[in-house]
């Protein structure tokens, strides 16, 4: 029987697929794009409407705003945000016209119509669609997720994490190695904060809804983790680190410290038979020692609400 990989191991087989030719060339067209996206979310915070959108919320709660990573890297003005209920699209916002105060929704209609942000037409139009609506399970989940931590008061399993919203809108944050460990584009599914001031850790929360085992959701993002700080801080002696500012303000922090960001990885899985046993083995096996790791359980109730149901270790 093949002896599970270790948390060290794990993230030292990312900084040599990185440190490659290939891995160097790819970190560095990685960071001229998070310098993109951190300018367009900069530009999209200061305009103001997706904040003014939130407040005259006309969907649901399970309603999210999200940008893409791709748009952000090319957009240079009429920055737009998607809006899902469910995990499914629903429409776009637009910018709103000259003299508005609120957005447009782009409905998704063959023939796309531009209704006022809160219009009655565009509540009519959003009920209907949300009924047809067929839930996306993990994309509903993440919606879910940054809903209930963003969320006063909260459940105490995650009291201590607070959701990366760039310009307040949910963004799965892209990696610089895939899912398996090899050279591309990974998504993270949430990224979170957890400390205060200079004790702030990043943590890349993997969520799954399948059955997929503890162990492998927590070495996808082990993988994440580690891909996400060599793209940032470098490797001592070998990749330069980044411009961090540029990092902090793509998370949605105006801190300039130039000091490395700290990451960590999470799992966050069904509750099902067995899952606390083999998660407690996973991290037995991971040996993460000091590095920051964890494992949350959750059940949906008859509402289709989250229930955390458990933390193996709780860390932060």
């Amino acid at each position: 029987m093949v002896r599970p990989e270790t948390y060290a191991e794990i993230a030292e087989c990312v900084q040599r697929t990185l440190l490659t030719k290939q891995g160097r060339s790819h970190i560095a067209k990685r960071r001229v794009a998070a310098e993109k996206m951190a300018k367009g979310l900069r530009a999209l915070e200061r305009s103001g409407w997706v904040l003014n959108a939130r407040r005259r919320n006309i969907g649901t709660t399970r309603t999210v705003f999200t940008v893409r990573q791709g748009f952000l890297q090319q957009a240079t003005k009429g920055l737009e945000v998607s809006v899902e209920i469910r995990g499914i699209g629903v429409g776009t916002l637009l910018p709103p016209t000259r003299g508005n105060k609120y957005p447009l929704l782009r409905t998704l209609e063959s023939e796309p119509r531009k209704l006022e942000w809160g219009a009655s037409e565009a509540l009519e139009y959003i009920r209907k669609r949300a009924e047809k609506t067929k839930p996306s399970p993990e994309r509903e989940l993440q919606g879910v997720l940054v809903r209930d931590m963003s969320s006063s008061p909260k459940h105490d399993l995650l009291k201590n994490l607070h959701p990366v919203l760039p310009a307040r809108c949910m963004m799965e944050i892209p990696a610089a190695v895939t899912a398996d460990g090899s050279i591309g584009t990974g998504n993270i599914d949430v990224l979170a904060r957890t400390g205060r001031g200079r004790n702030v850790r990043y943590v890349v929360c993997e969520l799954k809804v399948d059955k997929t085992t503890p162990y492998g959701a927590m070495v996808q993002a082990i993988r994440y983790a580690a891909a996400l700080s060599v793209e940032v801080n470098g490797i001592e002696d070998e990749i330069e680190p980044a411009d961090r500012s540029v990092y902090r303000s793509f998370f949605g922090s105006k801190s300039t410290l130039q000091e490395a960001l700290r990451c960590g990885a999470m799992a966050i899985i069904p509750n099902a038979r067995g899952a606390e046993a083999a998660a407690r083995k996973a991290l037995d096996d991971l040996d993460a020692d000091d590095a920051w790791l964890d494992v949350m359980l959750f059940d949906w109730d008859k509402h289709g609400d989250l229930l955390p149901r458990y933390r193996l270790a709780g860390a932060g």
